[in-house]
């Protein structure tokens, strides 16, 4: 799957997978991750700026919110995230799903193998 489409369960998947976070998981009745080898193995960093921030912070990824494309025509309106040190840079609807979607792409590249169960 193409890391700048991932969503919900499925980029917080890639977000641990970029992080070295998962041995095992599963999805718990309510949709959301459940990994084996964290303290609070319940995460969400697409959703969540406690899980979310850390990484922001350490990979020193920034965001803007843009409203208009490079060429300068309105356009539907969201985030873009960079970062610096290694030029990357992706979008998404929220400062958090645009990091951590460039925070993915920087660890494993632009496409993902996505486990069937997680995929949209």
């Amino acid at each position: 799957m193409k890391t700048a489409d991932l969503t919900d369960t499925a980029l917080d998947w890639a977000v641990c997978k970029a992080a070295g976070l998962i041995d095992s998981y599963s999805i718990t009745p309510r949709g959301f991750l459940d990994l084996r080898m964290c303290e609070d193995p319940v995460v969400f960093p697409s959703t969540s700026w406690e899980n979310g921030g850390p990484i922001i912070e350490r990979e020193h990824i920034c965001w803007f919110h843009y409203q208009s494309d490079e060429e300068g025509q309105p356009c539907t309106p969201g985030w873009s995230a960079h970062i610096h040190a290694d030029g990357r840079h992706d979008l998404g609807p929220t400062p958090l799903i645009a990091a951590m979607r460039c925070y993915v792409a920087s660890k494993l590249g632009e496409e993902v193998n996505i486990p069937k169960e997680l995929m949209p």
